[in-house]
């Protein structure tokens, strides 16, 4: 009785140690999420976004996946155009065709993610709410 009790708990822990396994394998591949607060004047916040999408164009170059490279929020002294984003990347890390910015403003939360060999630089106009 105590063999077959042993053997059963062997085979539990064994599914639960493939299950783990597996979460961690496929998890690897995800590029974490990060946050931070920009604040300053308009080239400095500009310089800090195009470091951050080179970054994530490189790190996820050719992938079809949608990674959510950068959650940030800034506040500037002047207003931030895409123009002035794609004007800040430097052209030899970056093709300029594969980034879409929009106009963020002078303040607010934006995102940068990296979906179907695009980098997109959006403001967030709302906040999701969980329930």
């Amino acid at each position: 009785m105590q063999e077959i009790l042993t053997r059963v708990l062997f085979i539990v822990a064994a599914i639960a140690g493939i299950v783990i396994l597996l979460a961690v394998v496929t998890n690897l591949n995800k590029m974490p999420e990060y946050k931070t607060d920009l604040v300053g004047p308009k080239l400095y916040i500009l310089q800090r976004i195009a470091g951050h999408v080179e970054k994530c164009y490189e790190q996820n170059f050719g992938k079809l996946d949608s990674v959510v490279c950068l959650t940030f929020t800034y506040s500037s002294d002047g207003s931030i155009t895409a123009q002035d984003i794609v004007n800040a990347m430097d052209k030899t890390k970056v093709d300029t065709s594969k980034i879409q910015a929009e106009d963020i403003g002078l303040s607010g939360k934006a995102i940068v993610r990296y979906e179907n060999k695009v980098v997109y630089i959006t403001k967030t106009r709302y906040d999701r709410v969980d329930s």
